[in-house]
């Protein structure tokens, strides 16, 4: 028949023992899913950083550029010509009586200046349209980098919280690591009443052994000696135990 001692000291240590495994598990299971949240969070970031980068890329290739181009062109142009058109345009009046030559050559003249007007006012229109869209895609890469460093600061500001949460998290189990402990720590002390009583857990190594139980009984032998030890019938690896209980 199994002593009660023996009984109670394996079963808390089995129940200790697996207590303190679940609170390593919950620990583990925490820090697992703040590592799995962190993830998420950069890989949502990096995901719309990368949805930003494309769309500026898409406004600034050549297609899109060329696109642009042509309606600042068509707006400046349109300007000019407002311009002209308000009284700008070269015009000569001639007098009635004046030969037909010298009016049809006055008319040719003033059409060829308005021509070159026009057509100065197109190239001018042209140059001031690239300077318009080169301006504007200064002003949209300004716009684009500086959500990108928000971004960035984003991913940054995360991944230091995730520090904080890994160390909460590694704390998730330590209830249940306590009860584990103090459940061992039970196991332990029902073993070192199992051995005083020289029936339980080392019993039998002990009553082959009983010069060894007198001469602990009598203090012949110092308590935590590697005699002391044989004498009780305690095996190496449960030499780490100081009992406190010895037999009369």
């Amino acid at each position: 028949m199994c002593d009660p001692f023996t009984v109670t000291a394996l079963a808390l240590t089995a129940a200790g023992t697996y207590a303190q495994y679940q609170g390593q598990r919950q620990a583990q299971k925490a820090m697992e899913g703040a590592t799995l949240a962190e993830a998420r969070r950069q890989q949502r970031l990096r995901d719309e950083a990368q949805g930003l980068f494309d769309e500026s890329l898409g406004k600034q290739n050549l297609e899109s550029q060329t696109e642009r181009l042509a309606d600042q062109v068509a707006e400046r142009d349109a300007a000019m010509v407002g311009n002209q058109e308000s009284g700008q345009v070269v015009n000569i009046p001639v007098q009635g009586g004046a030969p037909d030559i010298v009016a049809d050559e006055t008319a040719a003249r003033v059409s060829e200046g308005n021509a070159a007007a026009r057509q100065e006012a197109s190239a001018k229109a042209a140059l001031a349209a690239f300077g318009d869209l080169q301006l504007g895609n200064a002003l949209m890469n300004a716009r684009y980098g500086a959500q990108q460093s928000q971004l960035a600061n984003f991913m940054g500001g995360s991944q230091n919280v995730l520090q904080t949460e890994l160390q909460a998290a590694s704390r998730r189990g330590d209830k249940t690591k306590l009860l584990g402990d103090v459940l061992v720590a039970g196991g332990q002390i029902a073993g070192m009443g199992a051995m005083a009583n020289g029936g339980g857990l080392f019993g039998a190594k002990s009553a082959a052994n009983p010069g060894g139980l007198q001469a602990v009984a009598s203090g012949g032998l110092q308590t935590g000696s590697p005699g002391w030890f044989d004498a009780l019938g305690v095996p190496m690896q449960g030499r780490y135990a100081n009992p406190t209980i010895l037999p009369r």
